[in-house]
């Protein structure tokens, strides 16, 4: 499942649009989040900003993003 991180400036408006297509997860301190493919594409198509967190990376202390792409 893909993994997003949501801007803080469009937290707001973002999570609404994905609460309303279903159920996501928050999993790691910083704001990053489980969500399905139907996330994706709603935010695609309301052109709203996230980025898209490709994989992860265990640093001893804890599990932190990396490889991220701005969408």
């Amino acid at each position: 499942m893909p993994r997003i991180r949501i801007p803080k400036e469009h937290w707001g408006e973002v999570w609404m649009t994905l609460v309303e297509v279903g159920a996501i997860s928050r999993i790691s301190v910083e704001p990053v989040y489980l969500v399905s493919q139907k996330h994706i594409n709603a935010l695609m198509e309301k052109n709203l900003p996230f980025e898209l967190v490709n994989s992860r990376k265990d640093t001893g202390g804890g599990i932190i993003a990396a490889g991220i792409e701005k969408v």
